[in-house]
């Protein structure tokens, strides 16, 4: 007898092949054997006499899709077992497995174990950080704490270039010396060897922007050789997108290292429309050898943190630095004409609405562009921007949007590209600002947006959100298909009404068509109702 069966289901298998009805058998925390109907069932998911095994539990999808559960290997969920170990705003989307870690920002490793402030991704969850809650400093650690606080989904890690470069060099505006690049080699090595999944470049952000092509090669090298991945946020997704991939694309023929380009996109007017461009001169280097690969969120407006509309100079040691920058007046009329350049490539000031203040909550902010805040306050627009700045010593957050709705389907229609969130799981009854719906209905919006725009069939969609990213992060052996002896994570869904509901204006609204969710073998979501179980712990590799 099995543990549970679930029974009456569309298998959509992960292996981009035709579905088949049937139903799958789990024995602990792994499928135990995939049962494939007989074929003269008189109706889709009907049953057949003595087709359905035994188990302790039945679960009936009712006729729709059996898929493996969703991968999301590109979020921001370094912390968020601490505030929500249901993980309810990513169980409800059918995610069952989060790779953090990313945009060179992670968890661990850390400078001093001893600290009581850590760096938070965003006010989604607390700034501060307790060593009483959150004791890890390396991935073993990491994954102790995870299994102490308990999470309802698996947890996998990449290890931040910037938490390796500010171990080494702290927030300095400069290169490294050949010892400190050996140093920080060496340390990643050891992250890597403890069972990271790869490492994060955020070559935006502090400190990622200060380095050279030298530096990722060398750390590319330390990769390649233990055959794991660089996740890269490109120094540029607008006007210098090109030589941006060029950057990524020269890295892997160099050193032979897999490359991600993480959330592939073209932001600004003056790259819209050149979607299938770039996309041809990945395909090029490809054929050319490079081992590039690709994942995207499907919206068409980002978030990041008002830093980003900053030149890398006026970053030089972190938000605070910048906020005490454009304090001066001096500086902020050096700092002004580059800022309005790069706002302008970013999708322009109208079309930046500020979603976050960091870790002091202005809620008079929240929702506003900066022409409406700068109205409200009567005061030239820059000139609000400046004030923000400072008040909220450089850390708030906005929405971007600043990408067309071509490009995006251009991308989404590729079978080569992972489907990803750049979210961060929060605790829906407990947040500030204005969270991105990213965050909660991603994987559904993906499958709405394929369904209503014919993109593709329902088993390569599949495979965009399971085997290819479980591939990308060679977890494919364990992760991403419905086979014999891989883990009992699964999602079924209503492929025909799955869809999201959370927007710009309330990103906490759950998705609809997400009918059940188990993770290593354990239902953590029931048509809606979250079920307490806690069977996710770190993944490593």
């Amino acid at each position: 007898m099995y543990d549970i069966i679930i029974k009456n289901g569309l298998i959509v298998d992960g292996t981009g092949g035709k579905p088949y009805h049937g139903c799958v058998c789990i024995k602990g925390e792994t499928i135990a054997r995939v049962v494939r109907y007989d074929s003269d069932c008189e109706a889709a998911g009907s049953e057949c006499s003595g087709s359905i095994p035994e188990a302790a539990l039945v679960l009936d999808a009712g006729g729709h899709v059996i898929s493996p559960g969703f991968i999301d290997i590109h979020t921001h969920s370094d912390y968020s077992h601490l505030s929500d170990p249901l993980r309810r705003s990513c169980v409800g989307s059918g995610l069952t497995l989060e790779v953090v870690g990313n945009c060179g920002k992670s968890a661990i490793p850390v400078a001093d174990p001893t600290t009581e402030h850590l760096y938070a991704i965003s006010n989604l969850i607390s700034s501060t950080v307790s060593r009483a809650d959150f004791h890890a400093y390396d991935v073993e650690s990491f994954g102790e704490n995870i299994a102490e606080k308990g999470s309802a989904v698996n947890v996998a890690t990449l290890i931040g270039h910037g938490n390796l470069r500010n171990m080494i060099s702290g927030m300095e505006m400069r290169q490294l010396t050949p010892e400190e690049l050996d140093r920080m080699c060496e340390l990643c090595g050891r992250m890597l060897d403890q069972g990271a999944l790869g490492v994060s470049l955020g070559l935006i952000y502090v400190p990622g922007n200060f380095c050279n092509t030298d530096e990722l090669m060398a750390l590319a090298r330390v990769v390649a050789s233990r055959g794991k991945v660089i996740c890269v946020h490109m120094r540029n997704e607008n006007d210098h997108v090109f030589e941006a991939v060029d950057e990524v694309i020269n890295i892997s023929r160099e050193t032979g290292c897999r490359m991600e380009i993480s959330h592939f996109k073209l932001m600004g007017r003056r790259q819209w429309g050149k979607a299938r461009e770039l996309l041809a001169r990945i395909d090029r280097a490809k054929a050319q050898g490079a081992r590039i690969t690709c994942d995207q969120y499907p919206y068409t407006f980002s978030m990041s943190g008002i830093a980003a509309c900053f030149p890398t100079w006026a970053q030089d040691g972190g938000h605070p630095a910048l906020a005490a920058r454009a304090a001066d007046d001096a500086t902020w009329e050096k700092m002004l004409p580059e800022a309005m350049r790069i706002i302008d490539s970013r999708g322009g000031i109208e079309n930046i609405t500020i979603c976050n203040t960091g870790r002091v909550n202005y809620p008079e902010m929240i929702g506003k562009t900066w022409p409406e805040l700068a109205a409200e306050q009567g005061l030239p627009v820059m000139d609000a921007l400046r004030a923000a700045v400072i008040k909220c010593n450089g850390t708030m957050m906005c929405f971007y949007k600043n990408m067309s709705d071509e490009d995006v389907l251009t991308i989404m229609s590729r079978p080569d590209v992972s489907v990803i969130s750049d979210g961060t799981g929060f605790n829906v009854d407990h947040y500030t600002g204005a969270p991105h719906p990213r965050n909660i209905g991603t994987f559904p919006r993906f499958l709405r947006l394929t369904r209503e725009h014919d993109l593709m069939p329902i088993e390569t969609a599949v495979a965009k959100m399971t085997s290819l990213p479980a591939s990308v992060m060679k977890l494919d052996d364990r992760f991403g298909f419905l086979r014999e002896g891989y883990a009992a994570s699964i999602t079924v869904f209503d492929k025909d009404t799955v869809s999201d509901h959370a927007s710009m204006k309330d990103g906490t609204l759950a998705s609809e068509g997400i009918d059940l969710v188990l993770v290593n073998g354990r239902v953590v979501f029931d048509h809606g109702t979250h079920t307490g179980n806690l069977p996710g712990r770190l993944i490593a590799r």
